[in-house]
């Protein structure tokens, strides 16, 4: 299977963690993974390791920025050109593009919803879970864990 995670960028960060810890893993199973991302300084880690890093420009923090409606398209001919079959979004910008892409390009669409420790309200991110659950997790036929908060 091939799968591209998609997110702003690969500086240092929980996030940017946890998508290289998850890019190695999925490569180590035998998966073909591609990152697309901004860059950063994790970038090196990803290629020694023999996972694809594909600049776009999509560093920001605003889902309403020109960046993320350019990147769709961007993204949606990464996606067509290497036959992704699944996409794996890990920020918010990055869950808007997977999305629209998803859609106009009929791939699998995955997201995770990373919390901030001091996140006192798991309600919204359990909604979260709950629907990608029934979508895309249903469509891949994947087994889901429930969502585990570590408190402070």
């Amino acid at each position: 299977m091939r799968i591209l995670l998609l997110t702003t960028h690969l500086n240092i960060g929980g996030i940017t963690t946890y998508t290289v810890s998850l890019a190695k893993a999925l490569k180590e199973k035998g998966e073909d993974v591609i990152v697309a991302s901004s860059g950063g300084i994790l970038v090196p880690e990803l290629t020694a390791g023999g996972i694809s890093h594909i600049k776009i420009d999509i560093n920001t923090k605003s889902e309403l920025s020109p960046k993320v409606f350019f990147s769709i398209f961007e993204v949606r001919k990464l996606v067509k050109k290497m036959k992704i079959d699944v996409i794996h979004a890990q920020t918010r910008v990055a869950h808007v593009i997977g999305f629209f892409v998803s859609k106009t390009a009929s791939v699998k669409f995955v997201t995770t919803c990373h919390v901030p420790p001091s996140f006192k309200n798991p309600k919204l991110c359990k909604t979260h879970d709950q629907q990608a659950k029934t979508h895309a997790y249903a469509a891949l036929r994947v087994q889901t864990l429930p969502a585990i908060f570590i408190p402070d």
